[in-house]
């Protein structure tokens, strides 16, 4: 079930997108899950914190928002 998830600050730290998604109704155990899960989105071979300490900031807040739309599972 997709939902609206609520506006994200997009601020440049990784404590800012756990906030965020359990805001919006992950647990922040899967939300550390998620954050080191090798994502399809990113190649396969990529998480969330490899792309926040290469400075990818905008694909790390993408993925997250994807995620909590429901268009990424």
């Amino acid at each position: 079930m997709k939902k609206t998830p609520t506006e994200s600050t997009r601020e440049p730290k990784l404590q800012a997108v756990i906030d965020y998604l359990i805001e919006n109704g992950v647990s922040e155990f899967n939300a550390d899950m998620l954050l080191s899960t090798n994502l399809p989105a990113l190649g396969g071979y990529r998480t969330m914190r490899n792309e926040a300490q290469d400075g990818n900031w905008d694909k790390v807040w993408d993925m997250a928002e994807l995620y909590i739309s429901g268009d990424m599972w």
